[in-house]
Parts: C-alpha cells; sequence; structure tokens
C-alpha cells in the first residue's frame, strides 16, 4: 500500500459512485488537504460528497506531508 495527496475530482467521482470506501483499501494514507475539502464544500449542494463526513474522507492534518507537496501549486 501508498500514500496519496487526493484532490476534489476523485472523491467527487467516487462518491457519486458510492465508492468512497475503497479509499483505505487502496492507499494506506491519503492526505484530504483542508484545500479541497474547501472546494467540496462550496460545490453544489445536491452533490453526494457535500453529505460525507469530513472523517470519512480519510483527511489528514498535513503535518507528516512530504515536503516536496505544497511547492507543487496543485489546483493552482
Amino acid at each position: 500500500m501508498s500514500t496519496v495527496v487526493c484532490n476534489a475530482s476523485p472523491l467527487i467521482v467516487l462518491a457519486k459512485a458510492k465508492l468512497l470506501h475503497v479509499i483505505p483499501k487502496i492507499f494506506e494514507r491519503a492526505f484530504v488537504p483542508q484545500a479541497v475539502l474547501d472546494e467540496i464544500a462550496a460545490g453544489s449542494s445536491d452533490d453526494p460528497i457535500r453529505g460525507v463526513s469530513p472523517k470519512l474522507l480519510v483527511v489528514d492534518s498535513g503535518a507528516d506531508l512530504p515536503p516536496t507537496i505544497p511547492t507543487l501549486n496543485l489546483g493552482n
């Protein structure tokens, strides 16, 4: 198993397909940055991802995030 940093799109698609539960089965650790949670919260109110608890999204504070990740400007 491995570690992943996840943006909003895969989470939204997995929620629509009712497959969010596969994330912890595939990845040992999944980082979901706060900016991703903010993007999800700003989405359509009828989007299935909006009804999912952040705890189910395998949210990680980023404290152990590899130092190169923030420098990649992902999503900007």
